[in-house]
């Protein structure tokens, strides 16, 4: 009876393990240092949040949060902690003002309602923020490089028809 009990354990654990998704994360709080890819990492389980995405952000942002000046050029790779009661952005990259609306919704929707957003937040993204879900997915130092062969695939699919 114990032997049985022990394997139904590790199983759990080891199921649970792999539910887990696992995202490259960059040791100054997801900024990356040079070409650091970070360590790979089972992403927190947070109360109220959701972490069933990696991000990875390649460029610069620069404004003001809050009244507060910022200026950011560089790469980040996390975990993307989403509240519960938020839509997760869908597992595509989004560029430049795209990625500026994006930003800008999902502070939106933490803000209190009594605030204008514009209050709060007055920035500008240019670069790449990516959102994927798949075990380490943040860690190529672009989320495309395979295109090219997702094309040709597709291409001779379509020849070969």
């Amino acid at each position: 009876m114990g032997r049985k009990l022990l394997t139904l354990l590790l199983l759990f654990s080891s199921a649970s393990n792999a539910i887990a998704l696992k995202c490259h994360v960059c040791q100054a709080n997801g900024v990356c240092d040079g070409d650091e890819i970070g360590d790979l990492q089972v992403c927190p389980s947070i109360t109220g949040y959701v972490a069933d995405q990696c991000v990875k952000f390649d460029g610069g942002i620069s404004g003001s949060i809050a009244g507060t000046e910022i200026t950011f050029n560089g790469v980040i790779r996390s975990c993307n902690l989403i509240p519960q009661n938020l839509d997760a952005p869908p597992l595509k990259c989004v560029s430049g003002s795209n990625a500026t609306t994006y930003f800008r919704n999902v502070v939106g929707d933490l803000v209190p309602d009594a605030t204008s957003i514009g209050d709060v937040l007055d920035i500008t993204i240019t670069g790449d923020l990516c959102y994927c879900a798949d075990d380490g997915c943040n860690g190529a130092n672009s989320l495309k490089p395979f295109l090219w062969l997702i094309i040709t695939v597709g291409l001779m699919y379509l020849l070969l028809m």
